[in-house]
C-alpha cells in the first residue's frame, strides 16, 4: 500500500492505494497522521477510492487515528468508499456513530468549513 496526500483549504486528503491491512500498514499510517498533527493539521479526509481491501485491524487503526485527531479538535472523515468497504463499515455500525462518510472527497473537505 502507498499513501499520497494533498492539502486543501479545510483539510488534508490522504489516499491509501491498495490493501489497508492494519498489521502491515498501521504503523506507517499512524506515523503519517502523527506528522500531520505535529504540523497543526487536524482535519483529515481519507479518500478510499483506491483502497481494494481493509481488515479489522485496519479499521482499528482508523478509529485510533480519528480519536487522536478529535482529541485535538479535528476529525477523520471518509470519502469515496466502494460498495464492499461501505458494507463493511455499515455492518460494524461505524458509519454515522464513529465516522462521517461522504460520496466525494470535495464534499468531505467542504464539510470541515461548516465546523
Amino acid at each position: 500500500m502507498s499513501l499520497t496526500q494533498s492539502e486543501h483549504y479545510n483539510a488534508v486528503v490522504v489516499c491509501p492505494k491498495g490493501e489497508f491491512l492494519g498489521s502491515i500498514v498501521g504503523v506507517a499510517f499512524r506515523e503519517e497522521i502523527g506528522k500531520l498533527r505535529t504540523n497543526g493539521k487536524k482535519n483529515v479526509v481519507l479518500d478510499l477510492s483506491h483502497t481494494t481491501l481493509m481488515d479489522s485491524s485496519g479499521i482499528g487503526v482508523l478509529i485510533e487515528s480519528a480519536e487522536e485527531l478529535r482529541d485535538e479538535g479535528g476529525d477523520l472523515r471518509l470519502a469515496e468508499l466502494e460498495k464492499k468497504l461501505r458494507n463493511l463499515f455499515l455492518m460494524t455500525r461505524l458509519l454515522g456513530e464513529v465516522f462521517q462518510i461522504f460520496d466525494t472527497v470535495d464534499e468531505a473537505v467542504e464539510s470541515f468549513s461548516a465546523t
